[in-house]
């Protein structure tokens, strides 16, 4: 995999972690207790700036209450589906910032 798409992958999984975290209504540090992280770590992991083991996403989703595949995606298309789908839920000025962050979606 080149280390563009290691950073796209883990960028992807950051977002979904954010998601399934904001969906559970917990806050980053509460995650983070749950797991064994610090709380930046969470923050990192979720903006992809930290690769995140395999391990630790299984505990992820069992603690988001979420399957596994929620956060390690398989196809990227589907990934940009379901990001573009959770954004149009999103007000106008949200989807904004979100587009911009994500890079134009």
């Amino acid at each position: 995999m080149e280390l563009a798409q290691a950073d796209r992958l883990y960028a992807v999984i950051g977002q979904r972690l954010l998601w399934a975290r904001q969906r559970q209504g917990i806050t980053q540090e509460e995650l983070a207790q749950h797991i064994g992280l610090t709380r930046t770590s969470i923050a990192n992991i979720e903006r992809g700036r930290q690769r995140v083991q395999i391990h630790t996403l299984y505990t992820l989703a069992k603690v988001l209450h979420v399957p596994l595949g929620t956060l390690l995606p398989v196809d990227e298309t589907a990934v940009d589906a379901r990001i573009s789908e959770e954004v149009a839920t999103r007000p106008p000025e949200e989807q904004e910032w979100i587009r911009r962050i994500v890079g134009g979606r």
